[in-house]
């Protein structure tokens, strides 16, 4: 794993802002990275959620 330099990191939270996760709005223990898609927070990082969410009846994901 590359160390986390702080472009890097400026690169992240800008993904994490942009998609809505790390926006003030959207619970968070860790600037975004604990959620899923649909909203919800994960906590084990050791393998990811692996979580079906269905967004609306025509669309799912494990994003």
């Amino acid at each position: 794993m590359q160390a986390l330099n702080s472009q890097r990191k400026a690169f992240l939270d800008m993904v994490a802002w942009s998609e809505g996760t790390d926006n003030g709005r959207q619970p968070t223990r860790n600037h975004g990275y604990d959620v899923i898609v649909g909203g919800e927070l994960f906590t084990d990082y050791s393998d990811h959620p692996r979580k079906l969410v269905t967004l609306n009846p025509k669309l799912k994901s494990t994003a």
